[in-house]
């Protein structure tokens, strides 16, 4: 029988660590759709309380299908309009220094979402998420 010594826990948490921003996951949807000619999102003003939830829920998938197409790492749950984005250490290429990580991480965003964000605009997050 193995004795484990040391700290153990049964806690469920994780750590989320990315080089990225924070995105109003609205604005970055609205602002794809925009890049692709694509019709706008409705307003979100509606008087039904279950459709501005629906409505939330497909910009949410929207954003997710758009984040996992191009490799992006994200951090979002239903409550909140912003999400942390961004790309993973491990995403490092053998051969790319760190400005050049940096740059595509900017790049992929920019691209994947019509945005015009800078280097300045993005930091490493690291986040450790509890559930």
């Amino acid at each position: 029988m193995k004795t484990r010594m040391g700290f153990v826990s049964n806690s469920s948490s994780s750590s989320f660590v990315v080089f990225g921003t924070s995105l109003d996951i609205t604005d970055a949807v609205q602002s794809r759709r925009k890049k692709l000619g694509r019709e706008p999102l409705p307003d979100g003003e509606n008087e039904n309380e279950n459709e501005d939830e629906a409505m939330y829920e497909d910009v949410y998938e929207e954003f997710g299908s758009v984040a996992d197409e191009v490799g992006l790492m994200y951090d979002a749950t239903f409550d909140e309009e912003d999400v942390w984005v961004g790309l993973r250490p491990q995403d490092i290429k053998d051969d790319e220094t760190g400005a050049q990580f940096k740059a595509r991480a900017v790049k992929t965003i920019n691209d994947a979402f019509g945005l015009d964000l800078k280097v300045s605009d993005f930091e490493w997050i690291d986040e450790v998420i509890s559930s």
